[in-house]
């Protein structure tokens, strides 16, 4: 009787352990039956026919480069982005793509998969880097102007995707602009050669050059903070580029063409223009030895006509 008794004891026993390994598998679900989220990231712009002036940032191409990094945020579906919101602890996981726009992990970070169940949405933002959080401000991105020698390296961009689940596994990211692009074409004109352009220095004045944005919101935390930006000359002479904060509170810029040749004085011409986000402004200006003609216009990054000046 003893040993029957304890037979069964054994037997019980053994029951209740397989139940509760087969409890734990299912709360602890392996990756085996998860499903992976696909990215797949398109850049809103209307891209222009006209490819004569040689800008290379996505501006004007509104194509991705070969490891370009984004980073993304997984949230609870209709929650704000939230420390306690983040599903699945994917905070800020950068993903990368070899220019086709088509996003995998980057090097040494994890695959990122749904939740067994529930909708989540998705925040990203290119480029990836200068994000962080305070419990005072939440989710935010440092934008910094102040050197404009790689433009790729501050074309701050932005997307937000909702209401996604394992049954759809693809994510299409829709980035938007949300900075403003400069472009002077600079010509000779009157008393002037190509080669006296050799040393132009284009600088716009009163521009905003430090600004957070707002991860959660998806808009700038408004500021004022001007500085003088020197324009990148992506072909001295010719091509001079700028990115810009879209201050709506701005609608007044000094430029100056300075020939730097120890004889003329820097031309200056006044801007009078209110920047708006994801919008390409160009201007083609011809430099005189007494003056310089400017005309303008306005495209995507939207198209609508410039108009004329001239600075003295």
């Amino acid at each position: 009787m003893k040993n029957r008794l304890s037979y069964s004891s054994m037997l019980a026993a053994a029951v209740v352990v397989a139940a509760m390994s087969s409890c734990s598998a299912e709360e602890k679900p392996t990756t085996e039956n998860r499903v992976a989220v696909r990215f797949d990231a398109n850049i809103s712009a209307e891209v222009s026919s006209d490819k004569t002036n040689g800008a290379k940032t996505r501006a004007v191409d509104a194509q991705w480069s070969d490891g370009d990094q984004i980073g993304i945020y997984m949230v609870k579906a209709g929650q704000p982005l939230t420390p306690e919101n983040i599903a699945e602890e994917v905070e800020d996981v950068i993903y990368a793509t070899d220019g086709t726009g088509a996003f995998v992990p980057s090097e040494g970070e994890t695959t990122i998969y749904y939740p067994i169940e529930g909708s989540v949405d998705f925040v990203a933002y290119y480029p990836h880097g200068n994000a962080l959080y305070t419990s005072a401000v939440g989710y935010r991105y440092l934008v910094d102007l102040t050197d404009q020698s790689d433009q790729e390296a501050i074309d701050f961009m932005y997307a937000k995707t909702t209401g996604k689940d394992k049954s759809q596994p693809a994510v299409e990211l829709e980035f938007k602009h949300m900075l403003s692009k400069i472009v002077f074409n600079i010509t000779p004109g009157e008393g002037l050669t190509q080669d006296d352009l050799d040393n132009l220095v284009v600088t716009i004045a009163r521009a905003g050059f430090q600004q957070v944005f707002l991860l959660n919101e998806g808009m700038f935390d408004r500021g004022t903070a001007t500085i003088t930006i020197t324009t990148k000359a992506t072909d001295p002479g010719v091509l001079y580029e700028a990115i810009l904060m879209p201050y709506s509170e701005f609608s007044t810029y000094e430029v100056t063409f300075n020939l730097n040749n120890g004889a003329d004085e820097p031309f200056n011409w006044t801007m009078n223009q209110t920047l708006a986000p994801g919008t390409k402004y160009t201007f083609n200006a011809t430099l005189n030895r007494t003056a310089a003609d400017v005309t303008g216009t306005i495209s995507d990054w939207n198209k609508v006509d410039g108009g004329s000046v001239i600075a003295d």
